[in-house]
């Protein structure tokens, strides 16, 4: 059974429809990146998955309950999020910021030291930049701070809306990189929205295209290295987009 799916969700704002009967099934245990031009439903449907938005019609389903009907506070303990820009809190050192969830999770301060010894480890974060505020960390840093807090639960679901669109391209790959380590090492259902092609293809096993609040290709990335063998991201997505249109 699916960690998290969507089924037949519609959503509009009102003349504009974002979502057009989507359904879904995310693998579980794997990152899928949803990809698609500006306007297509990407971060709609990502804010669906944790219950930031409600659908109009269809069901969304996470951890084997309808969020219609579920406790979304529970629901989202288990569910890690980072976004563009971080949204570390400015007032919270780097530290303070990663166990915030274990501290109102009452967990034991020995655990809560031990799980940021790995995550910080995972992410190639020197220890002694969680002392320093977020104003005080470059861009790449505050984004790396953000993954340990998603991950600090060890969640069941991980969303990632575009973290990484507002770091410069060379930081961004090594952060990418440090995202496919921690995740190698805490194998995780995630879904990554994003604008960049070459950073879907590359971190993901599974590519979900939109295009105008509808999902037009579902591939894995053996199929696609398979159908476009040695072809640049660009590509592969204008074809699959032309394909979907169709």
């Amino acid at each position: 059974m699916p960690q998290l799916s969507l089924s037949s969700v519609n959503k509009r704002y009102g003349d504009v429809t974002a979502l057009d009967d989507v359904s879904v099934d995310f693998p579980n245990a794997a990152l899928t990146a949803i990809v698609g031009r500006s306007g297509c439903g990407k971060s709609s449907l990502l804010k669906l998955c944790n219950g930031l938005l409600q659908p109009d019609s269809g069901c969304v389903y996470a951890l084997g309950e309808d969020l219609a009907q579920a406790d979304l506070t529970k629901v989202r303990r288990r569910i890690g999020y980072a976004v563009q820009g971080s949204g570390l809190f400015p007032h919270l050192t780097a530290r303070a910021n990663i166990i915030l969830m274990a501290e109102l999770e009452q967990w034991p301060a020995e655990d809560i030291q031990d799980r940021v010894s790995t995550l910080t480890t995972l992410a190639h974060v020197d220890p002694e930049l969680l002392e320093r505020y977020p104003h005080q960390l470059s861009g790449g840093q505050q984004q790396r701070i953000g993954l340990c807090r998603a991950m600090m639960l060890k969640p069941d679901i991980l969303l990632l809306d575009e973290p990484f669109a507002a770091i410069d391209p060379i930081t961004r790959t090594d952060v990418q990189h440090q995202l496919s380590v921690m995740l190698d090492a805490e194998p995780t259902t995630a879904v990554l929205v994003t604008h960049d092609s070459r950073e879907a293809l590359s971190l993901a096993q599974h590519l979900v295209v939109m295009d105008a609040g509808r999902i037009v290709k579902q591939r894995s990335r053996t199929q696609i290295e398979a159908q476009f063998p040695g072809q640049a991201p660009e590509a592969v997505l204008a074809q699959l987009l032309d394909a979907g249109s169709e």
